[in-house]
Parts: C-alpha cells; sequence; structure tokens
C-alpha cells in the first residue's frame, strides 16, 4: 500500500517550521532542521500506523459479499424486505430513475 503525505518547510525568525494538513499535529515548529525532521518522522510513523490500522478493521479489502454483509447486518427483516429483489434487471430505473420495463 502506497501513502502520501505533504509537507511544506518554511524558515521563520526562530528556526524552522513544517506544516502537514494530513498530519494531526499539523504544524511543527523547531530551532533547527534536525528536529523538525525527528518531529515529522515520528508523525508520520504515527500517521501511517493508523492508516495501516484502519485499513486492517476491513475498510479495504474485504470481499463484495462481506461488504453486502456489513451493509444490511443492522437493517430489520421489514426493512430488508423492502428491499428491491429485482435490482440487477431494473438496474437503470434505481440508478437513474428511468421507468421499469416490462417483460
Amino acid at each position: 500500500m502506497s501513502y502520501k503525505v505533504s509537507i511544506q518547510l518554511e524558515k521563520t525568525e526562530s528556526g524552522y517550521s513544517a506544516y502537514s494538513p494530513e498530519l494531526a499535529v499539523g504544524e511543527f515548529p523547531a530551532d533547527s532542521l534536525d528536529l523538525i525532521f525527528i518531529k515529522l518522522k515520528e508523525a508520520v510513523k504515527l500517521y501511517f500506523k493508523e492508516l495501516d490500522s484502519d485499513n486492517n478493521n476491513g475498510k479495504v479489502g474485504q470481499s463484495i459479499w462481506e461488504l453486502a454483509e456489513n451493509f444490511v447486518k443492522d437493517l430489520t427483516e421489514e426493512e430488508l424486505n423492502q428491499l428491491p429483489t429485482d435490482g440487477a434487471e431494473q438496474h437503470d430505473h434505481y440508478i437513474y430513475g428511468t421507468p421499469k420495463r416490462t417483460t
């Protein structure tokens, strides 16, 4: 899996500053570039670890059947009975609102 993080480095009056919209901390002020890179390295490691954790919790890589089961697991029997049974045959109707086809 590949991830990208945007980082903006800036020279300030008091040293350096780094900013990243993806990282929770956001802005990293420090006296030297070495300190900036140390802070960034830890923040990026944490960010990637969280992304990997999210991906391993079923947000990515599930089969279509697992996704479907997760989608309907909280529906009541009454709600399930209201779902269309001809969705594949009448997909234009359910997706685009066209009139149902008669066979």
